[in-house]
């Protein structure tokens, strides 16, 4: 019996460690450059809630380059923010 509390509680640590990692990884991905796929072609995208949002879905909106290729960051559908001409004459 004593073996089994052994064996589960050392996997229940080593799955919280290994979710901690994971959980940790992704969220950095948002404070670096990232992309959106427009084509064939990644393009710089803006600032996330001024210059695009990701609205929900299946896919990838963002993406960040890591290593030479395209990650994928955010999740959902790429939608770029459109200004109003007042908003935009008060951006210049």
């Amino acid at each position: 019996m004593n073996k089994i509390k052994l064996v589960i509680m050392t996997t229940a640590i080593f799955l919280s460690l290994g979710s901690a990692f994971v959980k940790a990884a992704t969220a950095d991905c948002v404070f670096t450059q990232q992309y959106y796929l427009s084509g064939s072609n990644y393009v710089m995208t803006g600032v996330f809630g001024h210059d695009y949002y990701c609205d929900t879905g299946v896919g990838a909106c963002t993406y960040i380059l890591s290593g030479g290729n395209y990650v994928q960051c955010r999740i959902g559908s790429y939608l770029p923010v459109k200004l109003t001409n007042e908003q935009d004459q008060q951006k210049k």
